[in-house]
């Protein structure tokens, strides 16, 4: 989910995506279409944050249309570069 320029990611504890950030604090998400990419990175944290984590799921089930019934946790991105398909 995109929140100005940071991002959300639902995710769980102890996952890879968590423990990299725990040893680096930055990340990169990409999204691919058929005609289009985008990658995003920036410096990254977790967060158990109970408002973060209610708007990041309100999104996911916006999005995939079902609930989201196993992320505990969200990564936060916030965005420094973004490179892209024009």
């Amino acid at each position: 989910m995109r929140v100005g320029d940071v991002f959300w990611v639902l995710t769980r504890p102890g996952t890879v995506k968590v423990r990299n950030i725990a040893g680096q604090p930055r990340a990169s998400l990409a999204e691919y279409t058929d005609t289009s990419w985008a990658t995003v990175e920036g410096k990254a944290y977790v967060t158990e944050d109970e408002y973060t984590l209610d708007k990041a799921k309100a999104a996911y089930l916006l999005r995939f249309g079902s609930r989201d019934v196993w992320g505990t946790c969200v990564v936060v991105v916030e965005v420094d570069r973004v490179l892209h398909s024009s």
